[in-house]
């Protein structure tokens, strides 16, 4: 987020001052890849360059080893400094060895520092810690000039297994992307899995038309609309970290709150969802859902100094938590200015969005 907001900046701007700084930040983030493997270490001082593994997990995340190539490869572009690209590249590759012929993944990995890599555990997800695997599968795809086969193929795979096992529809026709843990499903989608509909959006307007599966645009539109009622159907109109379905019940009744996650942290996924659909359909409804998304944040986020996360979407009155994720400012402001700004504000012809919306 910090280093390819640096990028970002100096992408758009051409001011050296932020190739410069991201150069610093650059040279400490290589220490990260010194294991055996060619995965980097999940954690880094970067005022020691002591690199460690996360304290609460000993396994390596999907989404984080996977989600750094789109930057990394920008930063050799622009330096030409080919160690960025190189480490990166490295990593993904040893990832998709490790994938085979699947294109759904577990989400987590083997530690580094085993030199053999292996999925580990059965959970596979298009929410915390396996998201941006995917996208990035597309977005190197496209940032590489669309020449990388192997790249293409491995989202198209992991596209079809995701529609034809994970994707389910309420009996009140709320469609979701499942969970899948020991090939069972979970009934439940992250506010983080919103990202699927601008995904699949990129990609049915960035493949060769004979390429692109006719079912993704509509389950684009389809995911687009049920996170829109993530918001619409809470008391307060924020959507909470996550939502369970019941898919026997009829509309109205066909979403619930859990109890363990009913917190707003500011996440900007649905807002990305909806700003892609207002791209590519110029739809003006995708404007007004935006609208409507926005104005709970200024009624029970605005603070003094910024927007707070809410602890629970339920009450009208639930605290604040104090805290504002960077990813407010990185990606929710960001996706929501698009939504209300002319069409061709950005160009996705000519720049990638990395995971954090930062334009490359």
């Amino acid at each position: 987020r910090a280093f390819a907001g640096l990028l970002s900046s100096y992408s758009l701007s051409g001011k050296r001052v932020f190739l410069d700084t991201a150069n610093r930040l650059g040279e400490k983030l290589l220490g990260a890849f010194t294991a055996p493997s060619g995965l980097p270490m999940p954690t880094i001082d970067i005022g020691t360059g002591r690199a460690e593994m996360h304290k609460w997990n000993s396994n390596t995340v999907l989404a984080e080893v996977t989600t750094l190539q789109v930057e990394f490869r920008y930063m050799s572009k622009a330096t030409g400094d080919s160690r960025y690209q190189e480490v990166a590249d490295k990593a993904m590759q040893v990832v998709l060895k490790a994938a085979g012929q699947r294109g759904l993944v577990p989400i987590y990995l083997s530690p580094p520092s085993k030199s053999a890599v292996s999925f580990m555990g059965n959970k596979i997800s298009m929410g915390a810690m396996g998201d941006s695997y995917y996208e990035y599968l597309l977005k190197l795809w496209i940032q590489g000039g669309k020449k990388d086969a192997q790249l293409k193929e491995a989202w198209k795979q992991a596209m079809k297994e995701m529609m034809d096992q994970m994707v389910e529809k309420t009996a009140g026709g709320l469609r979701f992307i499942a969970e899948l843990e020991s090939g069972r499903k979970r009934n439940r989608m992250d506010h983080l899995a919103c990202f699927v509909a601008g995904m699949l959006m990129l990609g049915s307007r960035s493949l060769p038309p004979e390429e692109v599966d006719p079912r993704w645009e509509p389950l684009a539109a389809d995911l687009t609309y049920t996170c829109y009622q993530m918001y619409v159907r809470t008391p307060t109109g924020l959507s909470p970290e996550y939502v369970n379905f019941n898919v026997q019940s009829g509309k109205g009744q066909d979403m619930s709150i859990p109890g363990d996650a009913p917190q707003n942290l500011l996440r900007p996924e649905a807002a990305e969802a909806v700003w892609h659909m207002w791209y590519y359909t110029g739809d003006h409804k995708y404007r007004q859902w935006g609208h409507e998304m926005f104005l709970p944040f200024l009624k029970y986020s605005k603070v003094k100094f910024g927007f707070s996360a809410v602890s629970d979407v339920r009450k009208k009155t639930a605290p604040k938590r104090d805290s504002q994720e960077s990813f407010w400012l990185g990606e929710t402001l960001k996706y929501f200015y698009l939504i209300f700004a002319p069409r061709n504000t950005v160009n996705l012809e000519e720049f990638v969005l990395n995971t954090e919306a930062q334009p490359l």
